[in-house]
């Protein structure tokens, strides 16, 4: 969250909104190039990330009439589920029949199993699931006779992340790098339009 605090009232009246009419348009022009910075970064930090996530970056915009006059860089809720321990960190757990952990399969081209993986192996007679030396999983009956066991997918309890998407520092990097040069343009322009 970008915030600044407009508490001076020795400025007359109109001066003290034209200040924040600036403040609010360049906490905005900030945050947009905040959210613009953080969208490209996401190829960096993510090995292949879908159009989807790369669309999770958005900004809400500062209002002048609001005290404090803030605006923010956020992640879209949706995309805020599954992102979160990518930010934070932490343990994720299972539900129903546990995480699937692609092992041996063909991913698709963002890294991921293809919709509908699952129930498509699971129709050919050569795949089965079930638990072999400990792993329950998704298995494949391969080589000559079909005596070796390949696994394609497994399911685990639980997955541990580390964070490795610092968002605040991403937006703190850009705020301090374009905040300055926006505020000044802001001003700026309603100086312009005074006279």
């Amino acid at each position: 969250m970008i915030r600044a605090h407009v508490t001076r009232t020795w400025h007359g009246d109109r001066v003290r909104r034209e200040i924040r009419k600036a403040t609010a348009a360049a906490l905005t022009e900030t945050a947009r190039k905040a959210e613009q910075h953080v969208k490209l970064q996401l190829p960096k930090v993510f090995d292949r990330p879908t159009p989807f996530t790369q669309r999770a970056p958005a900004h809400a915009r500062a209002r002048e009439t609001e005290n404090p006059i803030e605006a923010r860089v956020y992640i879209r809720p949706i995309q805020r589920e599954y992102l979160r321990l990518q930010v934070t960190g932490g343990t994720r757990r299972a539900g129903g029949s546990g995480l699937l952990v692609p092992r041996g399969a063909r991913l698709n081209r963002y890294g991921n199993l293809p919709r509908g993986y699952l129930k498509r192996m699971l129709s050919r007679p050569d795949t089965f699931v079930g638990t072999v030396a400990g792993v329950r999983g998704l298995w494949q009956r391969a080589g000559r006779g079909r005596r070796r066991l390949k696994l394609l997918v497994a399911f685990e309890r639980q997955a541990t992340y580390r964070p490795h998407f610092d968002l605040r520092g991403l937006v703190t990097e850009s705020v301090q790098r374009t905040y300055r040069q926006d505020f000044r343009a802001a001003f700026a322009r309603i100086l312009s339009r005074r006279r």
